[in-house]
């Protein structure tokens, strides 16, 4: 029985190893990081207006985080 690697959550994982406490444009895969900036607005004046990012701050990993709807 072989297990099927989830790609997404490996390349994810390696941004939030790799931009702790950065605000991210990535890929909506994940696989390719467009900007990085320690600012909202510095990651915006990197990137294209109209590109299909995700745009999200990776906080430390020792944080707890609750999304609020």
């Amino acid at each position: 029985m072989s297990k099927k690697i989830d790609k997404t959550s490996s390349n994810f994982n390696k941004i939030m190893r790799s931009f702790k406490d950065k605000w991210v444009a990535v890929s909506p895969d994940y696989s390719k990081v467009f900007a990085s900036a320690n600012t909202l607005s510095g990651v915006m004046n990197k990137i294209e207006k109209d590109a299909k990012l995700k745009i999200f701050k990776v906080v430390s990993l020792n944080m707890i985080y609750s999304p609020f709807n």
